[in-house]
């Protein structure tokens, strides 16, 4: 039995990132359940929502920036029976149809809890959308990024940009 998979995902008046966002996780071969939306923007999204099969939208009146958006569309996620959540702001896609199924099963495959795809920078696959400053917090935990190059080898299939 393939365990409930909830997507939970924030939005900030980005309509059409929000539509390619969603047009994306239908396109996935692993389907979800359910799509926990929180648009905290100043025009609502709710038409674009309402447009996707499996949207739970919730609309913010206060604007909970990218950590209090994350926050309750993952609550909303656990709520509803979910195993796995996978988080995704409006601006990023699964760069293939693969995406989800490739983490799923590598996280299955290796008894992770928790997966991550490699994100990178839209419009530069050669890059990863990652400040300097992250990656200078990142070497302090003892962790050593090479390369995009040195990621394709685990993470080519499950790729968002």
């Amino acid at each position: 039995m393939t365990p409930r998979i909830a997507v939970a995902a924030v939005t900030f008046d980005r309509p059409k990132e929000l539509s390619v966002l969603l047009d994306s996780i239908k396109a996935q071969s692993q389907p979800v359940d359910t799509i926990c939306l929180v648009d905290s923007g100043t025009t609502p999204a709710a038409d674009v929502a309402a447009a996707h099969p499996n949207v739970d939208y919730v609309r913010s009146e206060a604007n909970l920036g990218g950590a209090g958006g994350f926050a309750l569309a993952a609550l909303k996620a656990v709520a509803s029976g979910a195993r796995w959540i996978w988080m995704m702001d409006d601006d990023a896609e699964p760069a293939d149809p693969e995406c989800l199924a490739t983490l799923l099963r590598e996280a299955e495959a290796r008894g992770l809890e928790a997966v991550v795809p490699l994100v990178t920078a839209p419009g530069h696959p050669g890059r990863l959308s990652f400040s300097s400053a992250s990656m200078a917090r990142l070497r302090t935990t003892g962790l050593r990024w090479k390369s995009v190059a040195s990621f394709r080898t685990t993470a080519t299939s499950s790729m968002v940009r």
